[in-house]
């Protein structure tokens, strides 16, 4: 496996799923916990497996929802760049990166749409494809409820929701400005919030089977809340960086050390610059790898004097490379997209820097914040 990239993920239509651990482990209690809940006091083989059908039935409906986004963005011309079960439909910034306001609009309002056609479809099944009082059509109703509850909550005008996307590329439009657009659905998004969390403690203080939907909206309010927070911030960072280049923001250069010397000598030489980034190896004039306080750790503190800086260097062939002029976004799109951790910076066709994912990134971000103070200071 290359050194450079992190292990792959599971994909569906080669985009990576993605969902935190955390909340794969309360969805799972939840749903254990909503189908201990609603059996009947007899069950059978049959039951349960409706119940299992429904389980399922559910993840594809989410699923459906994203893939409804994902040919969206590719027919206009964009990248769906992850799937998210976590945000139960709603798409983030860091899944879909906003273009312009029209094809904004048509990605987010897709996800909606393909949910509503999917409940009328399951609707039509529980009406119209089993008797009435079988479960199988009793499944189809349930199935048809999920898919209604999707398109309503994602419906509703407050980012990161589908439909909060839809009003922040109308504000979008009409102010010509993307971050005056999220910062107005941004707030529709948190009074939204402030609801379903109401609403979701209320119905979880009832008790009995109404419980488990309060469980279910207070894991969603949680969930779609701490993203759109993220999601502003990442909007403001995104729009002030887009005039910014690698060498704009002092990550052009990175440190050298002698690929020759021992580790023990140059040790603290590499935590001076650990704050920095990883260091270029060189050999003479010629850069031969990257070192990362992460490879010397590998090594036993008491043979540090016997091995050379070369030992612990990781090779260059393989990283991903970026020119010293390129935008911020585009750094920050590269370590996405190539999902690799380190990045080589090329300047006028050498090499002259190694970028890590997190130490870059943050780096970024301290540069954008100074420059958005300088400019408050200018307006006042």
């Amino acid at each position: 496996m290359d050194a450079f990239v992190r292990p792959a993920s599971v994909t569906l239509l080669g985009i990576p799923l993605r969902a935190s651990r955390g909340w794969l482990v309360i969805a799972v209690i939840l749903t254990a916990i909503t189908v201990d809940t609603l059996r009947p006091p007899e069950i059978d083989f049959y039951w349960s497996l409706a119940a299992l059908t429904v389980a399922v039935g559910a993840l594809a409906s989410v699923l459906f929802h994203e893939l409804a986004h994902v040919l969206a963005a590719r027919r206009t011309g964009g990248q769906v760049m992850a799937i998210e079960p976590a945000m139960f439909g709603a798409l983030s910034d860091d899944a879909y990166i906003p273009r312009d306001p029209r094809s904004e609009a048509w990605v987010a309002g897709a996800g909606p749409i393909a949910s509503l056609l999917l409940a009328a479809v399951c609707a039509a099944a529980w009406r119209w494809a089993f008797p009435a009082d079988s479960l199988a059509a009793g499944a189809a109703g349930f199935l048809a409820l999920i898919n209604l509850v999707i398109f309503a909550g994602n419906a509703m005008p407050g980012f990161p929701l589908d439909g909060g996307r839809l009003f922040r590329a109308f504000v979008w439009f009409l102010a010509d400005d993307l971050i005056t657009g999220t910062r107005i659905a941004a707030a529709y998004g948190q009074a939204i919030a402030l609801f379903g969390f109401v609403l979701g403690a209320i119905l979880l203080s009832i008790g009995d089977s109404v419980s488990i939907w309060g469980a279910w909206g207070l894991i969603a309010v949680w969930s779609i809340n701490r993203a759109g927070r993220e999601a502003f911030m990442r909007t403001v960072w995104r729009e002030t960086s887009r005039d910014l280049t690698i060498d704009d923001a002092g990550m052009s250069n990175s440190r050298r050390v002698d690929a020759n010397r021992s580790i023990d000598e140059a040790i603290d030489e590499i935590l001076q610059a650990v704050s920095e980034g990883p260091m270029l190896a060189r050999d003479g004039d010629t850069i031969i790898g990257i070192v990362t306080l992460h490879q010397i750790r590998k090594i036993p503190r008491a043979i540090w004097p016997e091995r050379q800086v070369r030992d612990v260097t990781l090779p260059i062939a393989g990283a991903p490379r970026i020119q010293w002029d390129a935008q911020l976004t585009e750094l920050a799109d590269l370590f996405e997209q190539t999902g690799s951790q380190l990045v080589i910076v090329e300047t006028r066709g050498k090499i002259t820097g190694a970028l890590e994912r997190d130490v870059a990134i943050q780096r970024a971000r301290s540069k954008v914040r100074m420059i958005r103070a300088e400019q408050r200071l200018r307006r006042k």
